[in-house]
């Protein structure tokens, strides 16, 4: 008995010693970790872009500017980490990610979240402190295509007396309330005078920093349409438009010498100017521009993403007017260079944008 307990004994311990010999002589391949990329639900209590314009919380907590500032950094590298950015690799990502690990970054975000609406001066300041390009040149360039001379204020009277014929087209009520109908109704108005001619456009991006104050100016043009038309002088070195004035052709150079800078314009997304029913409907819904968005990226319908969470990150993270500007971007240049130029007019939601066209890629293989 005693023999063959030690007989068994000695069979296991060669099995074991055999085991460990092959374990040492081929061990395993070592396996890369599989990412799962998964949209990080927003912690509770933490700002969206609504109670950032605010600086309160739905329950009613008043955030500190430190903490607003926080929580934009900590949102814009999840959406990098999200997206799975080369930020080691990539000379664009790498140096955008050291820049809003930068204190300058949360001195940046604390003065853009004082401000309603985009500040682009802030932006590209920001991004020429950290040796990044911008849209400043860009802008200043368009700018003086359609206007050789003065300066954005000089403009101001002709523009706002262009506006005025519109919203009078419109046959809307003089009286801009702040209740939801009125306020879309102005902003459908300003969508479409910004595109029926690229210089309103170009104008209102510099003349607004953006969009800071657009609304608050298109609303009180509004009000006062008619004594405004009646009453105002063109501006006699306003150039006069047509329709050749309006589309500019642009050659490969053109392209490869604009800068990645140059801001999207919220504008609507078909072509043409929409019609005088349109504008009274107000914009497209947050559901029609992400359809619009998904057909621009995606043109066969097979190969749609089955379960598009697109709705549902947007609608938590970025505004209806970021959205209509990023989607507007694509459909103008087209997903490739419409990206290129996203990247740094609105990086947010390039990201995004990336991902999706990323996992495009990955469900059609």
């Amino acid at each position: 008995m005693k023999t063959k307990l030690v007989y068994v004994l000695v069979i296991i311990a060669m099995v074991i010693a055999i085991a460990v010999g092959i374990w040492v002589m081929f061990p395993p391949t070592q396996m890369d970790p599989i990412k799962k990329y998964v949209v990080a639900p927003l912690k509770e209590g933490a700002p969206t872009e609504d109670t950032r314009a605010t600086g309160t919380s739905a329950s009613g907590k008043k955030f500190t500017s430190e903490e607003l500032a926080l929580e934009g950094k900590e949102t814009f590298l999840a959406q990098m980490e999200f997206v799975g950015v080369d930020t080691e690799n990539d000379p664009y990502w790498k140096a955008l990610y050291e820049a809003v690990n930068s204190p300058e970054y949360l001195e940046y975000q604390k003065k853009q979240d004082a401000r309603i609406g985009t500040d682009l001066d802030l932006w590209w300041s920001f991004l020429e402190s950290k040796g990044l390009s911008s849209g400043r040149m860009a802008q200043e360039e368009r700018f003086r295509e359609y206007f050789p001379t003065g300066e954005y204020a000089d403009y101001e009277p002709e523009m706002r007396k262009r506006l005025a014929e519109l919203f009078l087209e419109t046959g809307l009520s003089s009286t801009a309330t702040n209740d939801e109908a009125s306020v879309r109704q102005t902003i459908g108005v300003l969508l479409q005078f910004r595109s029926e001619a690229e210089a309103n456009s170009v104008w209102m991006r510099g003349y607004f920093n953006g969009y800071v104050g657009d609304l608050e100016w298109a609303q009180e043009v509004r009000e006062n349409a008619a004594s405004i038309v009646t009453e105002a002088d063109s501006v006699d070195t306003l150039p006069v438009f047509t329709e050749s004035d309006t589309v500019v052709e642009s050659t490969p150079t053109d392209v490869a010498e604009e800068s990645a800078g140059d801001e999207p314009e919220p504008l609507l997304l078909s072509e043409e100017a929409p019609t005088i029913e349109d504008v009274t409907q107000g914009p497209p819904t947050v559901e029609e521009i992400e359809a619009e968005l998904l057909k621009t990226l995606f043109p066969d319908e097979q190969a749609l993403p089955e379960q598009s969470n697109v709705e549902e990150v947007l609608r938590g993270q970025f505004s209806p007017q970021r959205f209509n500007a990023a989607v507007q971007t694509l459909s103008q240049y087209g997903p490739q260079e419409g990206l290129r130029r996203l990247k740094e007019s609105d990086p947010e939601i390039a990201i995004y944008i990336e991902r999706l066209i990323q996992q495009n890629k990955e469900t059609s293989k």
